[in-house]
């Protein structure tokens, strides 16, 4: 079992600012608010170098998503490949094309954090009018391009109902993704949602990504509190998951312990290696 804790280590920064096109239901850009900002090419720059002097190890480029579901990144990518060489750098990112996907492993991004949905309503519901083809079509230019996509599966997007987490599952594993995160709807201070995933519905989930995943399971960040009471001792008691992002107390004392976000790859993660003295 590997327990991960991101900060301070491995910090998410937002290109965009505290702004978002999109404005889920489920978010609104209340996540933003709380990233270091950088909606500058030159003010990246300059935090990433603030990261590297403090000791981070690596860095999540993030930010809002435009219209088309895509994280603005033209005019980043020199300052990103600047610095992908120091700090492992992974993005969030949703629907690109070819180039966007060769421009993104071009500048270093090793892997990409992957909202995988095809369920038409969730994409509505995210304000997209963009298909179920054109999410896997982009899965697929990512692999191909060699900036690994890592899906991540959102329990309950329809304010807590199922929301097409089977389909998207299935996608994930006859696509051979050597890791599936599963996350959970929460609560956000400042959001319009405010339903949450049932801690049944992600042991569910869970269960099933255990039977068809060809790689790892992960039970990500994003999960309310009756998910992590709930959720995080069985799941580890059961086998289900092979990581979790700050496991709940007691969930997994045992666990390999990192400093760095959830979708590493496996080769990677000895630099990331906390001692059992290092602060969570």
């Amino acid at each position: 079992m590997k327990a991960f804790y991101p900060i301070p280590l491995f910090p998410t920064v937002s290109v965009t600012g505290a702004r978002c096109a999109l404005n889920c239901p489920y978010c609104a850009a209340t996540l933003l608010h709380g990233m270091p900002q950088a909606p500058t090419p030159r003010l990246l720059d300059m935090l990433l170098s603030s990261l590297e002097a403090s000791g981070a190890r690596g860095v999540q480029i993030s930010g809002g998503f435009d219209r088309r579901g895509k994280l603005p990144l033209d005019g980043f990518y020199n300052v990103i490949s600047r610095h992908s060489g120091r700090l492992y750098t992974i993005a969030h990112q949703f629907l690109v094309n070819r180039e966007e996907a060769e421009r993104l492993a071009e500048a270093g991004v090793k892997r990409v954090d992957y909202p995988l949905t095809l369920d038409r309503r969730v994409l509505a519901l995210r304000g997209l009018k963009a298909s179920p083809r054109s999410v896997e079509e982009s899965f697929y230019a990512l692999a191909e391009a060699g900036a690994e996509p890592v899906p991540h599966i959102l329990v309950g997007e329809l304010a807590g109902r199922p929301s097409g987490e089977e389909e998207a599952l299935r996608f994930a594993a006859e696509a051979g993704a050597d890791l599936i995160v599963v996350i959970a709807l929460t609560p956000l201070k400042g959001a319009p949602m405010r339903a949450e995933a049932p801690p049944s519905r992600v042991m569910e989930l869970l269960r099933l990504a255990r039977k068809l995943a060809p790689g790892e399971v992960a039970l990500g960040c994003m999960r309310p509190p009756a998910v992590r009471k709930n959720v995080d001792p069985l799941a580890v008691k059961e086998g289900l998951i092979d990581r979790i992002v700050a496991p709940s107390p007691h969930a997994a004392p045992d666990a390999e312990r990192y400093g760095a976000c959830c979708s590493v790859d496996s080769g990677s993660l000895e630099r990331f290696r906390l001692d059992r003295s290092s602060p969570r």
